[in-house]
């Protein structure tokens, strides 16, 4: 074979492997969908800027892009399933669509018209607990069933998860368990 028949042979295998590259990656993306739309304001005019939130309720991804200068936004590449749309918000209302379906080689269109923001006052009021209660000398701690399943202890014996409770230690003397540094034969049980 010729130089120039070997040069136009792998030319030719060069163009057959990337018009095959190229047809199975139109492949891929012919499973997939998008969604697409356009948020005006109440008066009708396109709103740009307007950030919008994609969230396939499936899997818990999420997508966040802003509308155009025009208003537009449109996401691609989405897994055929349902999704909530989420726009709006700085000096609009939110609009929350949910269940939004997206299908195989579709773009779904979800125009939105945003609300004026309302004007509301949120009031918290909390009152936090002292860090040190003063007038209580008493402690106690409950040790629940998730504590118990969770600490390893070489014995299931109750003095054992006792010991888990704060200012508790066995009095070594007697075999009982102190409080608070009193020795355990002053405990009293109730």
């Amino acid at each position: 074979m010729s130089l120039s028949k070997k040069f136009y042979s792998c030319l030719l295998l060069t163009g057959m492997i990337a018009a095959s590259a190229a047809v199975s990656a139109g492949g891929q993306t012919a499973a997939l969908g998008g969604i697409a739309g356009i948020v005006r304001d109440s008066s009708g005019a396109v709103v740009s800027g307007v950030t919008v939130t994609i969230t396939d309720l499936q899997t818990g991804a999420v997508r966040t892009l802003t509308t155009d200068s025009e208003g537009h936004y449109a996401v691609g590449f989405l897994q055929p399933g349902n999704y909530e749309v989420v726009l709006g918000g700085g000096s609009f209302g939110k609009v929350d669509r949910k269940s939004v379906p997206v299908t195989v080689g579709a773009a779904v269109s979800v125009d939105v018209t945003l609300p004026a923001m309302s004007v509301t006052t949120d009031v918290s009021v909390t009152a936090d607990e002292p860090l040190l209660d003063t007038e209580k000398v008493e402690g106690s701690q409950v040790v629940d069933q998730q504590i118990v399943s969770n600490v390893p202890v070489n014995s299931r014996r109750f003095e054992s998860f006792v010991l888990l409770t704060p200012n508790v230690i066995p009095d070594g003397n007697t075999g009982l368990i102190g409080y608070r540094g009193i020795s355990g034969v002053y405990n009293q049980h109730r």
